[in-house]
């Protein structure tokens, strides 16, 4: 049986969408910023399970409050790991030309 979700605007408050030194997209906190995005109602675990798949192991899924119309919701959003972010800077700091020899 197929289920049926529904995909709506929504946004999330005192967050900035970048993208770590990697080039991996995240989500930041940043106050007075916003990210806009789409809220999915009528997940199941299995849709859960596959975007978790999607993402893979350097996300995790956090249970953040987002607005949508006005109205607040709690929903899960995947963000980069903190200690994947912290390695690959490091890592990306490694490899950036310096320009000495």
């Amino acid at each position: 049986m197929r289920s049926r979700f529904k995909l709506l605007e929504a946004a999330l408050r005192d967050h900035l969408q970048t993208r770590s030194e990697a080039g991996l997209p995240t989500l930041v906190e940043k106050s007075g910023s916003i990210a806009k995005g789409k809220l999915a109602l009528g997940l199941e675990d299995r849709h859960l399970s596959r975007l978790d798949g999607y993402f893979g192991p350097n996300y995790i899924r956090k249970i953040i409050e987002v607005e949508k119309k006005g109205e607040r919701k709690l929903a899960g959003v995947h963000v980069l790991r903190e200690e994947t972010a912290i390695f690959e800077g490091r890592l990306d700091s490694l490899l950036k030309p310096t320009g000495k020899c």
